[in-house]
Order: structure tokens, then sequence, then C-alpha cells
């Protein structure tokens, strides 16, 4: 998929979800949370697909069959950022649609601490040099 065309997909999603949340946040509409989050569902399931072929594409054309560890950390790595706002999202869409379902705040925001916690260490190893002497 072109840039081009990964941006304009981007773009239309990012609208069409802006227009579903204000439509459900003026209570224009009675729908379920998870029916607003769907355009951003869509993204993430299309970065996903995206992020498999290109994992797999790497696979095949370089010889990492013979580094199969580094390919497994490689999809592990790549994959569960996605994921994590996957769960985040299934959470508080499931809390916004029934305030009395029993989930914690707590409990509802540890995926996206995570998810921060990660970012935070890769940009960190990222801009911070280690010596090695």
């Amino acid at each position: 998929m072109a840039l081009l065309h990964r941006a304009l997909v981007a773009w239309f999603v990012a609208l069409v979800f802006l227009v579903l949340l204000v439509l459900q946040l003026d209570h224009r509409t009675q729908w379920s949370w998870f029916l607003v989050l769907v355009p951003v569902w869509f993204w993430d399931c299309l970065i996903i697909v995206l992020l498999a072929l290109h994992i797999f594409s790497q696979y095949f054309s370089q010889d990492l069959r013979s580094r199969p560890w580094y390919f497994c950390r490689r999809l592990v790595t790549l994959m569960s950022p996605i994921l994590l706002k996957i769960t985040f999202q299934c959470l508080l869409c499931n809390r916004l649609d029934s305030p009395s379902s029993g989930i914690a705040l707590y409990y509802l925001f540890i995926p996206l601490w995570l998810l921060l916690l990660a970012a935070i260490v890769k940009l960190t190893r990222i801009l911070v040099p280690v010596c090695r002497e």
C-alpha cells in the first residue's frame, strides 16, 4: 500500500470515527460504543495485516529461517502494541456501555499503561546511547 493511500485511509477513518464520536457524545444516537469504535478497529486490523505481510516478506526474502528467535521477537515486538491498544479499547467500550459492569478503572487502564511504559522504554533506548567501552 503506497504512502498516499495509507494517508488517505487514515484521514478517512479518523473523520468517520470523529463523526461517530460526536454523534454519540451529543446523544443524537443510542449506539453501542463498540459500534462507534468500528473505524478504529478497522484501522488496527489493516495495520496488523500490513505488519504481518511485511514481517513474513522479510522472513522469506532474507535468511531468517536460521534465526527463528529473531523472527519471533520481531513479531511480538511489532504486534504487541496494537494488541494492547485493542484490549484497552474493548475494556473501555465494555465500561462505557455498562458502567455497572464491575471493572475498576485501575484494571481498565492497565493495557494503556503497559503500552505507554513500553513506548517510554523504547524511546529512551533510542535517544540515550549506551556507552560500551
